[in-house]
Order: structure tokens, then C-alpha cells, then sequence
């Protein structure tokens, strides 16, 4: 692990970010003390999302008889009543 102080990483910056992006950690002095560690972003992989099946969770929750499209429009006309 690299050090280098405030200062020294404000001018030189340059330097600092090459041995980062060779993997390097640098830890930052401020007056003479340790005060943060910059360090190289590593890649998430990133894990595939799958959309539950809410249908089914609601299907299973609350069973109920599923009606015939005969059924269904006779239920519609129903309730429309005479307009």
C-alpha cells in the first residue's frame, strides 16, 4: 500500500491515480496521520432479477372459479342493467 499526504496528492495527482488503476491501494496522510484509503472500484456482477409471479401468489392466496367468456358477458350485461 502506497502513502502519500494531502498536499502531495493535490500536485500529483497523476502518479496516485496510475497505482490505482494498477490495483493498487494508496492510504492518504494528513498530517502524518492515516486519514482515508483510495483503492480501485472493483465490478459487481450483477445478479439477474426475475419478476415474481404475482398472478399465480395472488391465484393461490385467493382461489376462486375462473368463468367462461359466455358466463363473463352475461355477468357484464347484468350488472350494466338497462341504460
Amino acid at each position: 500500500m502506497g502513502q502519500i499526504n494531502v498536499r502531495d496528492l493535490r500536485n500529483r495527482f497523476s502518479p496516485v491515480s496510475d497505482w490505482i488503476e494498477q490495483g493498487e491501494t494508496v492510504e492518504i496522510l494528513k498530517r502524518g496521520r492515516p486519514f482515508a484509503h483510495l483503492m480501485p472500484v472493483r465490478e459487481v456482477k450483477r445478479r439477474e432479477f426475475q419478476v415474481p409471479d404475482f398472478r399465480n401468489r395472488l391465484e393461490t392466496a385467493y382461489p376462486h372459479p375462473r368463468l367462461e367468456a359466455e358466463e363473463s358477458a352475461r355477468l357484464r350485461e347484468d350488472l350494466r342493467g338497462e341504460r
